[in-house]
């Protein structure tokens, strides 16, 4: 029967050093929170468009 490796608690805190390092310089290379634009009162939508899925359908069996 082979041994089973039971890891130290010096390998514990060494893999939760690694998994710690990689998350911190994980975090530095996400992109930095923006702030929120406000949408001028002449760009906003006013009609909402609707979806015409028969359309979408119809589409398909003509491709």
């Amino acid at each position: 029967m082979a041994p089973v490796h039971v890891m130290t608690s010096v390998e514990r805190r060494r893999r939760w050093n690694d998994d710690v390092i990689l998350s911190i310089l994980a975090r530095r290379h996400q992109p930095p929170v923006l702030p929120s634009v406000i949408t001028p009162n002449a760009l906003r939508l006013t009609i909402e468009s609707l979806a015409d899925c028969g359309r979408y359908d119809s589409l398909w069996r003509v491709a």
